[in-house]
């Protein structure tokens, strides 16, 4: 089996428009450049949003962080987007099979309810999937740093 990266990102809620359009591909101008929107038709939707990122996590944090008294701060991270490149010698036909067990694996990890999106960009140079999570702890916190430690 080849190479393969997994990129983690953390986002505020200011950031979450930007990143549903270029996950759901919304608009006709990219700024990527590597973007082939020829082949955008081929892209592959694992968990859709409902409304949009930003309105569903939004819902999300209400539910399970403020009505239980938590508080949210303009300095919280809203969403983690886990990028997964698929590996050099995996054929691109199996590219649905290998992320779906990715999607599954942080289901298990994080919350199946959690996990707001999961996109797989066909488009660009390599395949590879967008998964953003709500990083929300067991206890109903939002905290990015007790949800993403080294022992994760």
């Amino acid at each position: 089996m080849g190479k393969f990266s997994i990129h983690i990102k953390h986002y505020k809620s200011q950031q979450l428009a930007g990143i549903d359009r270029h996950n759901r591909r919304l608009g006709q101008n990219h700024s990527n450049v590597n973007i082939d929107t020829g082949k955008s038709s081929k892209n592959l939707t694992l968990k859709p949003v409902e409304k949009s990122l930003f309105q569903d996590t939004k819902a999300r944090i209400q539910k399970e962080v403020l009505d239980k008294g938590h508080r949210v701060t303009k300095a919280s991270v809203w969403i983690t987007e886990i990028c997964a490149t698929l590996p050099e010698g995996i054929a691109p036909e199996r590219s649905r099979e290998y992320f779906t067990a990715i999607v599954g694996y942080f289901e298990n990890l994080l919350g199946k309810e959690n996990i707001m999106s999961a996109y797989v960009h066909l488009d660009e140079s390599r395949p590879h999937l967008h998964l953003c999570v709500v990083p929300l702890t067991e206890d109903g916190h939002l905290s990015r740093k007790r949800v993403w430690t080294r022992e994760r």
